[in-house]
């Protein structure tokens, strides 16, 4: 072969495989730049959705929450009120009745939650920023509620009324045996006016939050009854100390205390479990 001929062929041949190598190279460096940046995008979004989630638990659920062993009732709401006012650590309490209830307007119905609540509730969810329309009860008068948005409008139940036209209507199932000739002898109800609408929330799907002396009245419930009583500490950081102490001072075996994280433990299991499958 000439050998100026055959120089010139090598020097093509390497200059092209070394093109082919850089490119390789290149792509690869940049299909490895884009999985980093996606991975990182993930985990921002992961993260901001995790905190996003924390700071709504804390919103919505207290820091300390009272409830009975043995079915819903609180045996010794009384006992325990006068242990919480005595504890510096505590904040405030808010007693609460949460039942599951027929809500009915202009012959349409949906299966919902009643949450009802003493006027310090506030104090431990601040669900009176979450209303986008209307206001939040005033408490003077037991039947006025607030309900969640997307049930609301399924229903159509106007806000602000005060007269039949706007008078929705709750029922709850009467417990016992007997016998059974008209509707009074099946549910016990109460009519109700909506003076505000708070934003959907996972958290409260479907939920009526009312006077708790209108869920006591439906309920047959005597004025102090409870079925859990909700704490806001000055610290929650000191949350498992002040468990154990309120445990001790109680002494009483019919109740338990769950802080924040065991109340939503189902929650934390499932942030801990996609941690673990993201990193």
């Amino acid at each position: 072969m000439n050998t100026p001929f055959y120089i010139a062929f090598r020097y093509i041949v390497s200059k092209k495989g070394s093109q082919a190598v850089s490119f390789i190279t290149g792509l690869a460096a940049t299909a490895m730049t884009i999985a980093v940046m996606a991975m990182f995008i993930v985990i921002s979004i992961f993260s901001g959705l995790e905190e996003l989630n924390k700071e709504l638990i804390s919103n919505i659920h207290a820091d300390l929450t009272i409830k009975s062993k043995e079915g819903k009732l609180l045996k010794n709401p009384e006992e325990i009120i006068s242990t919480l006012e005595k504890e510096p650590e505590i904040k405030a309490f808010s007693k609460i009745i949460e039942e599951k209830v027929y809500l009915n307007y202009n012959e349409n119905g949906e299966i919902a939650y009643l949450k009802g609540v003493d006027s310090v509730y506030t104090q431990i969810n601040p669900i009176q920023k979450s209303i986008i329309y209307g206001e939040y009860p005033s408490f003077q008068y037991q039947n006025e509620v607030i309900v969640e948005g997307l049930l609301n409008n399924r229903l159509g139940i106007p806000i602000g009324g005060d007269d039949d036209n706007t008078t929705a209507t709750i029922f709850i199932p009467k417990a016992g045996e007997g016998l059974i000739n008209k509707e009074e002898d099946i549910f016990n109800k109460e009519p109700i006016f909506v003076t505000g609408i708070f934003a959907e929330n996972e958290q409260l799907n479907n939920y009526i939050i009312a006077p708790i002396e209108l869920t006591q009245r439906l309920l047959n419930l005597p004025k102090n009854s409870a079925y859990q009583i909700a704490i806001k500490l000055n610290n929650p950081e000191q949350a498992d100390a002040v468990k154990r102490t309120l445990l001790k001072n109680l002494a009483d075996d019919s109740i338990y205390i769950n802080t924040q994280m065991e109340e939503n433990e189902a929650f934390w299991k499932m942030i801990n479990t996609e941690k673990l499958i993201i990193y």
